[in-house]
């Protein structure tokens, strides 16, 4: 979200208020919604973890479908039968740090299957697990980015019957009519996104 929608975001803020001072700040779920309820950050996209402490407001944006990262040279399989393989230890599994809500949505629907599949390769951001995708060192966990196309050596497979990663817009209060108007702004992107994907 940072790295490929906020830029445009931004710019139509700036074109839209000249003077306008912006102040942005990457966090994870929980020190964003301290920043929220220090007032800190007015507003904050995040994947949501749970129910949101009383005062605090949460509105869906978008779910990004589960995918997984191979490179584009790589034999193709079905979907059940390259889980079983990674079930069984015949690839890698690059993905975020088990903590984070993506792996964590990935490993309950492997649980329901019946099937583990730990992260072989832990890696602090999606690009560096397509990174490591480019590298050959095994199969990466992402979440599909409409409107950005992978790089050309990297292809995405899908995983029908996985849940979602959920994105959401947090604030507490009532939003002042700067924020109000970002949020606006996400809500309009968020559904081009999804006409995208459903197109």
């Amino acid at each position: 979200v940072v790295r490929d929608h906020f830029p445009d975001l931004l710019r139509q803020m700036e074109a839209a208020q000249p003077r306008l001072q912006i102040k942005l700040v990457e966090a994870d779920y929980r020190m964003a919604t301290e920043l929220i309820e220090r007032a800190e950050v007015e507003l904050a996209v995040i994947v949501p973890e749970d129910k949101p402490a009383p005062g605090l407001k949460l509105r869906p944006l978008a779910k990004l479908p589960l995918i997984l990262l191979a490179p584009t040279l790589a034999p193709a399989r079905p979907v059940a039968r390259l889980l079983a393989e990674g079930a069984a230890g015949k690839h890698r599994l690059i993905a975020l740090p088990p903590h984070e809500r993506l792996p964590r949505l990935f490993s309950a629907e492997l649980r329901r299957r019946d099937l583990v599949w730990p992260v072989s390769l832990e890696a602090s951001s999606t690009e560096l697990v397509a990174r490591y995708v480019r590298a050959g060192l095994g199969l990466g966990l992402a979440a599909a980015n409409p409107g950005f196309p992978l790089p050309k050596d990297i292809r995405a497979i899908r995983l029908p019957g996985f849940p979602p990663l959920p994105i959401a817009a947090l604030w507490k209060g009532t939003l002042t009519p700067l924020a109000a108007q970002f949020l606006t702004l996400l809500e309009t992107r968020a559904k081009s996104l999804s006409d995208h994907r459903s197109s």
